[in-house]
């Protein structure tokens, strides 16, 4: 494998070998480059694989940041994604959070309970799990996530460990919880049909989005309660995004 994905693309009406040119996406440090009318080569334009699954199965098994563009030549730019798990055939795409550069600001999640014990837990992304092209978080997803706890093992109750969630088991209508989603930096704002309400037990909840709706911050909890996304069934609810203009 030396580095570069090859793909076949047209030439100029005019050439004479149209057929027989190939355009091909280099990868540098694990990085493959637009390509196309807005990347560095804009005369060999060319369209971009639409997965890691693409970009796998042209040949390439090196984890790292790619560029995709989930709807081909349509109206949806190209963007980057981190292809994790690249050698196996079920690569996966997530999404850098720069914003958790200041982190218990951005990308957390917090629970706090005095039920069994206190206990006060954290959660902090740094990449989430992006389903493409439906394009929404799975918010279960850890494989980028760091858990800190302060008075024991965190909460068994799964809702303790996912994206974009606050919660605390102290008494009804808590919400010293404290969470927060923030999509800055990225090409992405979270939709208008993304929703926060409050679940569980004698809860509350409060989320707050900025104009632009690329950040949320959620304060919830109650007597075992949470700031969450509503799923269907009780289950947990993805959080939807879109490109932002």
């Amino acid at each position: 494998m030396d580095g570069t994905v090859e793909k076949e693309a047209g030439g100029d009406a005019g050439s004479t070998d149209a057929t027989q040119q190939e355009a091909v996406l280099p990868s540098v440090d694990g990085a493959i480059h637009d390509g196309g009318p807005s990347g560095p080569d804009a005369t060999d334009a060319q369209a971009l694989p639409r997965s890691c699954l693409d970009i796998h199965d042209a040949g390439v098994d090196a984890d790292g940041t790619y560029m995709i563009d989930i709807d081909g030549q349509g109206s949806d730019p190209a963007f980057a994604v981190y292809c994790y798990r690249m050698a196996t055939t079920k690569p996966l795409e997530y999404l850098d959070l720069p914003a958790n550069v200041d982190a218990g600001v951005s990308n957390f999640s917090g629970l706090i309970t005095i039920c069994g014990g206190s206990v006060t837990t954290t959660i902090f992304f740094t990449r989430a799990r992006l389903l493409v092209p439906s394009l929404t978080i799975d918010r279960t997803d850890l494989t980028f996530a760091q858990v800190t706890s302060d008075g024991g093992p965190p909460n068994s109750d799964p809702r303790t460990l996912r994206y974009a969630s606050a919660g605390s088991c102290i008494n009804g209508g808590d919400t010293s919880g404290r969470g927060n989603a923030d999509l800055t930096g990225t090409p992405f704002r979270m939709t208008a049909g993304t929703t926060f309400v409050a679940v569980g037990y004698l809860p509350a909840c409060t989320a707050v989005f900025s104009p632009d709706r690329k950040r949320v911050d959620l304060s919830g909890g109650g007597y075992a309660g949470w700031c969450d996304v509503p799923g269907v069934d009780g289950g947990v609810g993805a959080l939807g995004v879109e490109f932002s203009p």
